[in-house]
């Protein structure tokens, strides 16, 4: 077996992110489960890079787009 590590510079490299947030708007999302909700949330987007995208979907009895696809910057 031949065993292949990436160079320093590719382990430095991360591809684009295309990431959905996919949230419960049903009634049960109250209190501490939306606060939590909206913490994870901010940590979500604090954390994407300039070269990703992001778009917001929330889901009920139905699913809506919020926010379609785009740059999380």
């Amino acid at each position: 077996l031949i065993e292949a590590k990436p160079t320093e510079l590719m382990a430095q490299v991360r591809m684009p992110l295309n990431f959905a947030l996919v949230l419960d708007h049903s009634g049960s999302m109250k209190g501490a489960k939306l606060k939590n909700v909206k913490e994870a949330v901010k940590m979500v987007i604090e954390r994407l890079e300039p070269t990703d995208y992001i778009s917001v979907v929330i889901f009920d009895d139905t699913c809506q787009v919020i926010i379609p696809s785009m740059p999380a910057r």
